[in-house]
Order: structure tokens, then C-alpha cells, then sequence
């Protein structure tokens, strides 16, 4: 092997040990998923009181949940550092951010709504009455 390809060879593995330390030390080691849903509960506080005030949360019993995807796969662009998290209220989706974990930014993402009602205390008074068979006579 001749001197130039040894030093290329040790150029390269410089810095791959340096990339390798840069992600140990800003948190990627950390599920990204877990780094996103924070992101958006730290910068999003004020807006998410907004979105649950509309509730009567000191009673209700409606579900809260939340998801954290990719919105595409990995493949020619690399999407590893992307992420979409989105809250939901009693399964109907309230709100939904795009997250870039590389600029730690947090984008709000427009959705296609079918509001809660404000006077759903609970799921049951959200359900339609259960469908009953007609008797025939």
C-alpha cells in the first residue's frame, strides 16, 4: 500500500471517529422518535394549553394520545432526522408538526380536522346510539 492511500485511509477513519463522537455528544443516541415528541412538548407548550383548554379536561374522560412517524421512508434522501408527531384528542387529530431533529426545529403541519366537540365530557357522549334490529312482526 503506497503512503498517499495509508494517509487517505487514515484521513477517512479520522473522520468517521470524530462524526461518531459528534453524534454521541448531541443526544442522537436517543431514540429519535423520544427527541421529537420532546422537541414538540418544550416549544409547542403554549399551543397545546390553547388546543386542550377548548376541552373541559378537568373531567373529561377523552383519550390524549400521541405519534411519531417518518413521513417517508429512507431512500435516496435521507430522512433519518425527519420526523411528523402528531396529537390526537379521542382519535380525531387536533394537531400535527414536522420535527427536524438535525436544526431541533419544530414546524406545525396543517390537517384535515373533524374537531372535538367542546361538550364531550367523554367518549360515550360522543357515540351514536347502537344500531338495533327491527323485530318483524
Amino acid at each position: 500500500m503506497s503512503v498517499r492511500a495509508v494517509a487517505v485511509v487514515a484521513l477517512l477513519a479520522g473522520v468517521l471517529l470524530s462524526s461518531v463522537h459528534a453524534l454521541a455528544d448531541d443526544g442522537s443516541t436517543r431514540s429519535p422518535h423520544a427527541r421529537a415528541l420532546q422537541l414538540v412538548l418544550q416549544s409547542q407548550a403554549t399551543d397545546l394549553d390553547a388546543v386542550d383548554r377548548a376541552l373541559p379536561r378537568e373531567h373529561d374522560t377523552l383519550s390524549r394520545d400521541w405519534s411519531v412517524r417518518r413521513p417517508v421512508a429512507p431512500g435516496f434522501i435521507d430522512t433519518r432526522g425527519l420526523l411528523e408527531v402528531t396529537y390526537r384528542i379521542d382519535g380525531a387529530a387536533v394537531a400535527r408538526w414536522q420535527v427536524d431533529l438535525v436544526q431541533a426545529s419544530v414546524t406545525p403541519s396543517p390537517l384535515a380536522v373533524s374537531p372535538v366537540s367542546s361538550d364531550a365530557a367523554s367518549a360515550d357522549a360522543r357515540r351514536p346510539e347502537p344500531h338495533r334490529p327491527q323485530e318483524h312482526p
